[in-house]
């Protein structure tokens, strides 16, 4: 038997949508199917898997895909999906616990990827609303509307796309302390 679960994440919460997913998996629904928004659980045994989710480095084709996936399945880890970059993985929980990244080097460059597609998300709507706000205070009446509208929505986008850049920043950061003081 399968529970369909709807719930919304923000993409700089990630951790916090492992530890639901963990948290679920504590109650017996182990995730079987993952799409936007959107989580198909089977019923199981409490505890059974542990997951994790990454940020894949680009859009796998297929030779890609399959080769990460064969890696992936040598270390006893499932993907389980995949929603847009976001891979879901989960491995059988034991003894030795499970994380995608072995030290805090490897973590920091996995923030500076989700960084990198943040800053181009929102430079690409910085760029585009002020565009269309230059365009509503010079151009056509008609234009102006329509302009002024899509300035807005752009810089309303903004908005939260910037506040995941600084919050995922400061991750970073905090990383970064965490190893000086190993080192």
């Amino acid at each position: 038997m399968k529970k369909t679960i709807r719930k919304f994440f923000w993409s700089w919460n990630f951790d916090k949508e492992e530890n639901w997913l963990n948290e679920m998996s504590s109650k017996g629904l182990q995730l079987c199917e993952v799409g936007y928004c959107r989580y198909v659980f089977e019923f199981g045994q409490p505890n059974d898997f542990i997951y994790r989710i990454e940020l894949q480095k680009d859009y796998m084709n297929d030779d890609k895909s399959e080769q990460y996936s064969q890696l992936m399945n040598d270390f006893g880890i499932e993907k389980v999906g995949e929603v847009f970059r976001w891979a879901y993985f989960r491995k059988k929980a034991g003894v030795n616990g499970f994380e995608l990244f072995s030290d805090v080097s490897s973590r920091i460059l996995y923030f500076n990827r989700i960084l990198a597609l943040f800053g181009v998300i929102l430079g690409f709507n910085l760029f585009i609303s002020y565009l269309n706000l230059s365009i509503a205070l010079t151009g056509d009446r008609f234009f102006n509307y329509f302009n002024l509208v899509s300035g807005i929505i752009c810089s309303i986008v903004c908005l939260p796309v910037g506040y995941g850049l600084i919050r995922i920043a400061c991750k970073r950061h905090e990383l970064r302390k965490e190893n000086v003081f190993r080192e």
